[in-house]
């Protein structure tokens, strides 16, 4: 029994690198805009819109949340 244990022990700190490596296929960033009417941003809501590409998601972003390379 001790050696089963120790054999699905052993089997489970093998799998841990591969668990380490594992990169989500797609994030999906969702917030709310401020809005002038259902279809268009406001000013204020343009300016956040922006703000996020340029902080999080763009090629240059200052704080990118995306592997490099992306």
């Amino acid at each position: 029994m001790k050696t089963t244990c120790r054999l699905i022990a052993l089997a489970l700190l093998s799998l841990a690198p591969l668990a380490a490596q594992a990169v989500p296929a797609e994030i999906i960033l969702l917030r709310h805009g401020e809005k002038i009417n259902p279809f268009q941003l406001s000013r204020i809501g343009e300016e956040r819109a922006q703000a996020l590409a340029q902080v999080y998601l763009g090629k240059h972003a200052s704080h990118s949340i995306l592997p490099k390379g992306a």
